[in-house]
């Protein structure tokens, strides 16, 4: 009988090793170096067709102490290089946040298996993501109730490290990316059509411009997604993580071991949480056009008005890896802007909902905003080499 029952078992364990582990997800049509400033905004600024812009890299080559021992040379870089982190807006197993259709596609797998953790069944697919850290340590039986090989369990972890969910890179290329360019060219003709007629007043101008009060809510909106997405993220949400942070220090000096990092750029705790908390804020937005983003874009549209603000090409604004944020104006005011194109930079101040100003700038105003820019900056992107980027540190 014992030879018996060895037999039987070495049979089940057999039959267990052939098991069928399902292939990652790994999304292989979906970009894994993901931008923050996509390459479509960055394109306006190309030299060679959208491939390649100038940068000065600020972080490597300016001396804040001794400006003048600064080095003010220009680089080429290639725009699907800079300006993106790997698997940035990427969801994958052990993720803080984990809306219903991620927690599916990345675990559903795991419905036909029972999951045990210190004699403690995990009985439901967020309980599996929360202790995903200690895989380790689980006991995975097959709907037979049969514990798993390792050989099967080692594919299972496979299996969960190289998936991801992708919903964020895919959504914003699709609704925000796609058009951009052609978009915000024919808004530009617009406007310059509009000041070329002298008029200052939208009403008037609708019959023949056409710049509509659509057109003004896309804006605004476009000018907060920029915003959000990019490397330094919103102003004001930043002023509330730094007040929790000022209030409980010591979260922002736990570090999490590299081989816990869903995301390897975040290497605290305050690091993870404030990233999981924007790509919420993401998918709220990008699935129901709602939560955070949605209400600072309506708050906008009912108290902000925008202006166009032109220059000629051949004095253009520069950009960086911060293409809109808040501008603190000489006169002490601020508002919040977004360079558009070479020839374009939109700001938003108080005024009456719905209307726009536009304005052709002075050089002097132009260098105003472009000190402004690349103080604000850490990769400064210019539309020429050579550029003289010293007269806008002085």
């Amino acid at each position: 009988m014992i030879k018996q029952n060895l037999y039987v078992n070495a049979v089940r364990k057999e039959e267990n090793m052939s098991m069928v582990i399902p292939n990652p997800r790994t999304h292989s049509d979906v970009a894994v170096n993901q931008h923050l400033v996509p390459q479509c905004y960055m394109r306006e600024w190309s030299y060679n067709g959208g491939r390649s812009v100038w940068v000065f890299d600020k972080t490597q080559q300016y001396n804040e102490q001794v400006p003048e021992a600064s080095d003010w040379s220009i680089i080429s870089r290639k725009t699907d290089k800079i300006n993106a982190i790997d698997n940035f807006y990427d969801l994958k197993a052990g993720s803080l946040y984990m809306p219903e259709d991620a927690l599916e596609e990345i675990w559903g797998v795991f419905r036909e298996f029972h999951v045990y953790l210190n004699g403690e069944k995990l009985d439901s697919l967020e309980k599996m993501n929360r202790n995903y850290f200690q895989f380790s340590a689980w006991e995975i039986r097959d709907s037979n109730g049969l514990v798993i090989s390792q050989c099967d369990k080692d594919k299972i972890y496979q299996y969960l490290i190289n998936s991801r969910y992708t919903y964020i890179e895919t959504k914003w290329a699709r609704k925000y990316e796609n058009n951009w360019r052609d978009y915000i060219k024919e808004i530009e003709r617009k406007v310059r059509q509009l000041k070329a007629l002298g008029s200052k007043d939208t009403k008037e101008c609708l019959p023949t411009v056409s710049i509509t009060q659509a057109d003004i809510a896309l804006l605004m909106k476009y000018l907060l997604i920029y915003d959000w997405r990019s490397f330094e993220g919103n102003g004001y949400f930043n002023e509330i993580i730094e007040a929790i942070i000022s209030l409980i220090p010591e979260i922002n000096d736990i570090e999490i071991p590299e081989t816990e990092r869903i995301h390897q750029e975040d290497k605290t705790v305050m690091d993870e949480i404030v990233h999981n908390i924007r790509l919420k804020y993401y998918i709220d937005f990008l699935k129901n056009d709602s939560g955070v983003i949605r209400s600072y874009i309506e708050e906008y549209e009912n108290n902000l008005t925008v202006c166009f603000n032109l220059t000629d090409p051949t004095y253009p604004f520069i950009t960086s890896n911060i293409p809109a944020f808040v501008f603190n104006r000489e006169d002490g005011l601020k508002e919040h802007i977004l360079v558009a194109r070479p020839t374009m930079l939109i700001s938003l101040g108080r005024g009456e909902s719905g209307h726009f100003v536009v304005s052709n700038l002075s050089k002097e105003h132009v260098d105003t905003y472009n000190k402004g820019i690349a103080k604000h900056g850490s990769l400064i992107i210019v539309p020429t080499n050579p550029f003289d980027m010293s007269r806008l540190f002085r």
